[in-house]
């Protein structure tokens, strides 16, 4: 059985710069509908209990898809920057309210 994360171009954007990714978070904002549909069911494999992500700390929603994007723009996994969240009250505002994936997840 196979899952998928769904999540939206900003969802990814927050996340990235969360664990520090600052480098891709315009990357994340210029993912396309389908490149993002695309990362669900990547983000989707690697949201399991046996997952090979290079982490030390509990997974979360928001470091699969910090490491789905990761994956996805430079080729290949790699720890995280952080591997505990940036302070939310930190945040550009510009980052603040990301919206959900708007579409239909059919």
């Amino acid at each position: 059985m196979s899952s998928t994360v769904v999540f939206s171009s900003e969802q990814a954007a927050v996340a990235l710069w969360s664990f520090g990714e600052d480098s891709l978070v315009d990357r994340a904002f210029a993912l396309t509908e389908a490149e993002v549909r695309r990362l669900w069911v990547v983000a989707g494999g690697h949201w399991r209990v046996d997952h090979s992500l290079p982490l030390k700390s509990q997974l979360s929603p928001d470091k699969v898809i910090a490491f789905t994007c990761i994956e996805y723009f430079e080729g290949q996994l790699r720890p995280l920057n952080r591997e505990r969240r940036r302070p939310e009250k930190d945040q550009p505002e510009h980052l603040r309210n990301a919206k959900p994936f708007q579409g239909s997840t059919f």
